[in-house]
C-alpha cells in the first residue's frame, strides 16, 4: 500500500471496537502503513488514552455499536479533547438517527461500512492521514506567517519583495485549499451515495428504483442543459428521493395515506443536517408536487417547483409505470381503449412504452411540466434513455428469447423454469400445457431493455 515515505509527518492512530477480533484484524492491516497504532475495546479507557497522548492522535476510528458507549458519543467526547484529529465511524447497520448524530456531534469525516476490503480500507486511512497533514501544514504556515509578519514589523527592508513572496505562497496555498475542498465535497457525495447501499440492506427494491430514477434523471437533465453542479445535485437527489419511506413502513402504506405523504419531508429531514446538501434536500421535499399545484407537501405549482423536483416527478413515474404491473396494465388498457386498437398490433415492449407515454401525455400540465415532458418523450421515442429493468409479465406476454430471472414454480410446487432459463418455442408450449391444469405459484420475471429496438 504505497511507499513508506508517503507522509510528511509521523502519525498515531487510535482504533476502538468492543470486538477483539476486529481490533486485531485492523491493527494487522494498519501495520502496512508507517504509523503507530493503538487499540482499545473500552471507550472510557480510550478517552484517557486520548487525553494523555502527546502528540495528539492523527486519526481516531470508532465502531458505532458498543455496549459501554456508542461510537457517535465517543467521537463527540474526543472532539472536545483533540479537535483537530480526523474521526472515522465504523457502522454495520442502517441507523439514520445514529448517522445524523455522528455528523452533527461527533464531527466525523467519513463512514466505513462493514465488511470492508483491506485495500479500500488502507486507501481510506491514507486519505484521512493526508487530510490531517493538511491541518498540520496550515498550522505550520500560520506560524511562519506570524513570524514573518513580526519581522516585517521590525524592518521595512525588502518590504515589496517579501510581500510579493508571501502573496504568491498564500495564493498557492489557497489554490491547494480550493482543490482540497473540492475533493472533500466529492467525498461527501460519495458518502451520501453509500447511504443508498445502506438503504439496499433494508429495501433492495427501493434502492434499485432510486438507481434507475437517478440514471433516467441524469440523461434528461443533460438533454435539458443543466450545469455540472446541477447534474451532480440532481443525481444525489434522485438517487435518494424515496429515502424518507424507510421510516414510514413504505411497503404497507397506501399512496394516499397521510403517513405516505410525509415521506418527502422525512427525506428532507435526513439530509438537511448536511449543509452541502441543502439543495438536494429541497428537491426531495418537492418531488411529489404537481405542476397544477395539487401535489404535496406544499402545493407548489409550475416554475415554483424546483426543476430537479419536476424532472424526478417524470422519471419516477416512468419507472413505476414499468415495474408496477397494476399501473402498467391500467396505462396500457387506457391507451388501447382510447386509440381503439388491439394489443395484437404491438410487440410487448412497444405496448408497454405506448401505455407509459400515453399516461405521461394525459397528465401534462396537471402533474408534469410540459416542456420537460416533451424532452422526455423525445428521449423515449428515440431509444436514448438507456433504460433496462426487471419486469413481471403475464404468461400470455412471455416471448421466445426472454430470459427468466427467478425460478418459477407451479401451484403444486413443481419447478417449471430455473433461473436464467431462455424461453424457446418448446418452453412456451410447455407453459401453455401446464396452465391448462394449474396456475403458477411464482411470477414470471424477465429483464426488458427499453433502450433497444430489438
Amino acid at each position: 500500500m504505497g511507499k513508506n515515505n508517503q507522509f510528511k509527518y509521523k502519525h498515531k492512530i487510535l482504533v476502538i471496537d468492543d470486538e477483539q477480533g476486529i481490533l486485531k484484524a485492523v491493527k494487522r492491516t494498519l501495520k502496512r502503513l508507517p504509523c503507530e497504532t493503538t487499540i482499545s475495546n473500552s471507550p472510557k479507557e480510550a478517552l484517557e488514552i486520548v487525553k494523555e497522548s502527546k502528540p495528539p492522535f492523527s486519526l481516531i476510528i470508532s465502531d458505532q455499536r458498543m455496549p459501554e458507549m456508542e461510537g457517535s458519543a465517543f467521537l463527540e467526547k474526543t472532539k472536545k479533547i483533540s479537535p483537530y484529529s480526523v474521526r472515522f465511524l465504523i457502522t454495520g447497520y442502517t441507523d439514520m438517527d445514529a448517522l445524523i448524530e455522528a455528523i452533527n456531534k461527533g464531527g466525523i469525516h467519513r463512514f466505513i461500512a462493514k465488511p470492508w476490503d483491506d485495500e479500500d480500507f488502507l486507501q481510506i486511512i491514507t486519505e484521512g492521514l493526508k487530510q490531517y497533514e493538511l491541518v498540520l501544514e496550515n498550522k505550520r504556515l500560520m506560524a511562519v506567517v506570524a513570524k514573518q509578519n513580526k519581522e516585517l514589523g521590525q524592518t521595512n527592508e525588502n518590504l515589496e519583495k517579501k510581500v510579493k513572496e508571501r502573496t504568491q505562497e498564500i495564493a498557492k496555498k489557497n489554490a491547494e485549499l480550493v482543490q482540497t475542498n473540492k475533493n472533500l465535497t466529492e467525498s461527501l457525495f460519495n458518502t451520501i451515495r453509500s447511504l443508498n447501499s445502506m438503504v439496499a440492506m433494508v429495501a433492495p427494491q427501493l434502492s434499485a428504483h432510486g438507481q434507475r430514477v437517478s440514471e433516467l434523471s441524469i440523461t434528461l437533465g443533460q438533454k435539458l442543459g443543466l450545469s455540472a453542479e446541477e447534474l451532480r445535485t440532481l443525481e444525489i437527489a434522485s438517487l435518494l428521493h424515496d429515502i424518507g419511506k424507510i421510516s414510514t413502513g413504505f411497503s404497507k402504506l397506501d399512496s394516499n395515506s397521510p403517513e405516505y405523504k410525509k415521506h418527502p419531508e422525512t427525506g428532507q429531514d435526513i439530509l438537511k443536517y448536511i449543509p452541502q446538501l441543502k439543495t438536494c434536500s429541497e428537491i426531495i421535499r418537492h418531488h411529489h408536487e404537481n405542476y397544477d399545484g395539487s401535489g404535496f407537501p406544499d402545493g407548489l405549482e409550475e416554475k415554483n417547483i424546483p426543476i430537479g423536483s419536476r424532472i424526478i416527478a417524470i422519471t419516477d413515474t416512468y419507472d413505476k409505470l414499468h415495474i408496477n404491473r397494476k399501473k402498467r396494465d391500467i396505462a396500457v388498457y387506457n391507451f388501447l381503449n382510447t386509440k381503439k386498437v388491439s394489443a395484437d398490433n404491438f410487440k410487448r415492449k412497444e405496448l408497454f412504452e405506448n401505455g407509459a407515454m400515453y399516461y405521461l401525455q394525459q397528465n401534462t400540465f396537471s402533474l408534469f411540466d410540459p416542456d420537460i415532458l416533451k424532452v422526455m418523450l423525445d428521449l423515449i421515442k428515440s431509444k436514448k434513455l438507456n433504460y433496462k429493468v426487471e419486469i413481471t409479465v403475464k404468461p400470455e406476454e412471455l416471448n421466445t428469447g426472454d430470459v427468466i430471472t427467478e425460478p418459477v414454480y407451479t401451484d403444486s410446487g413443481a419447478l417449471l423454469f430455473t433461473k436464467d432459463t431462455k424461453i424457446s418455442d418448446q418452453e412456451l408450449d410447455k407453459l401453455t400445457l401446464i396452465l391448462k391444469s394449474e396456475a403458477l405459484k411464482t411470477p414470471l420475471k424477465i429483464i426488458e431493455n427499453f433502450s433497444s429496438n430489438q
